[in-house]
C-alpha cells in the first residue's frame, strides 16, 4: 500500500464516520446551538459538517492544482449532510491518490494560510473531520445520548 492509498483510505473512512455520527444524532440536536454570555452561539452539527465538506473540497481543489471556489453556504439536512460528507471525502481521497511522492513536500497555496505542504493538506482534512466528530459526539452526550455509536469503519 502506498502512502497515498493509506491516506486516501483513512480520509474516506473518516468521512463515513462523520456521516455515521450524524445519523445517530437526535434530529432536534442537529440544529441545537448554545452560547455563553457575551459570546457568539456555537455552531450546530449541520454547520460543523458543512465546514468539513467545504474544507474537503477546498483541499481537493488545491491538490488538483485548481483555484478553489468560494465555499458554499450549505443548507444541510441530516440526509444531505451524510451524503455530502461522504461525497466530499471521496473527492479528496481521489485527489490524494493522484498525488506523486514529490507532492507531499511541494507547497500548495492555501487562500488563507498561504503555502502548505501537500502532506499537510492531505491530512488536514482528516484531522478536521476527526476534530468535529468529537464535537458531534459531545453534542450527543449533552442531549442525553451517552452511548458510543461505533462506526463500522473503525473495526476493519
Amino acid at each position: 500500500m502506498t502512502a497515498q492509498q493509506f491516506m486516501s483510505e483513512h480520509v474516506q473512512r473518516m468521512g463515513q464516520s462523520v456521516a455515521h455520527f450524524v445519523a445517530y444524532t437526535e434530529p432536534s440536536l442537529l440544529t441545537w446551538s448554545q452560547s455563553a454570555p457575551g459570546s457568539e452561539p456555537s455552531r450546530t452539527v449541520l454547520e460543523l459538517v458543512g465546514e468539513c465538506v467545504n474544507a474537503n473540497r477546498l483541499f481537493a481543489a488545491l491538490l488538483r492544482g485548481e483555484s478553489p471556489e468560494r465555499p458554499a453556504d450549505l443548507d444541510l439536512t441530516s440526509e444531505s449532510a451524510q451524503e455530502e460528507i461522504v461525497k466530499s471525502s471521496n473527492e479528496l481521497a481521489a485527489a490524494i491518490n493522484y498525488m506523486n511522492e514529490e507532492d507531499f513536500e511541494r507547497d500548495f497555496i492555501h487562500p488563507v494560510r498561504g503555502p502548505l505542504k501537500g502532506k499537510i493538506l492531505a491530512m488536514g482534512a482528516y484531522r478536521n473531520m476527526a476534530y468535529h466528530s468529537g464535537q458531534i459526539n459531545f453534542i450527543q452526550i449533552l442531549g442525553g445520548d451517552h452511548e458510543f455509536h461505533l462506526p463500522p469503519t473503525w473495526l476493519n
